[in-house]
Order: structure tokens, then C-alpha cells, then sequence
């Protein structure tokens, strides 16, 4: 799902606006540019949808344009290093002799 969250912002034309509950994992990174449904609940989704088709073209852009940067921002190499930072830091530690790289 986060992909596909990320896809649809990167290869849409159309100003769409992502709309998605708390739980998806990519509103961790694009939540701040995304309407989100305070509930999986339809009626609270239905909800989201409709502030989402009411929003004027040019916040519709603006959150687009946020969401591209964000993505173009956090991608493979920024992923990576988040994963593999901590684990530098312990090998290169006094304490954590046992790890070699």
C-alpha cells in the first residue's frame, strides 16, 4: 500500500489527493499532504473523500507538489541509511566488539 500511495502521487495528472487513515504507513512520511480519515470506518472515509472533491485547485496542487518532494526526498538511499545508521553506530562502538562489517 505504500507504494502504491507513493505511485499514484509521483505518475498522477490529474491533482488527485491521497486520502488514507493513520495506519497506512506511508502517512508517517506524507501524512502532513494527505486528507486523512480519523477512522477506517466508511462513513468517516466517505467523509475524508468529500473534503478531499471539495478542495480548490490550487490546494490540490500545493499538496501534490509536497507530496512529490517528500517522496522524491525519502527514497531508497534515505531508507537505507535510516535502517543501516544505527547498526554503523553499534559496530563502530567499543561496546559491540563482536560486530564486524
Amino acid at each position: 500500500m505504500n507504494l502504491v500511495i507513493k505511485e499514484a502521487a509521483v505518475l498522477n495528472v490529474r491533482n488527485i489527493v491521497i486520502v488514507a487513515t493513520p495506519k497506512v504507513g506511508a502517512m508517517a512520511t506524507l501524512g502532513s499532504s494527505c486528507i486523512i480519515a480519523d477512522s477506517p470506518h466508511p462513513v468517516r472515509l466517505l467523509k475524508a473523500i468529500e473534503l478531499a472533491m471539495k478542495l480548490p485547485e490550487n490546494r490540490r496542487q500545493q499538496m501534490l507538489s509536497e507530496i512529490n518532494l517528500l517522496v522524491k526526498l525519502n527514497n531508497l538511499n534515505s531508507w537505507a541509511f535510516e535502517i543501516l545508521q544505527p547498526i554503523i553506530e553499534l559496530a563502530e562502538s567499543k561496546s559491540a566488539s563482536f560486530v564486524r562489517l
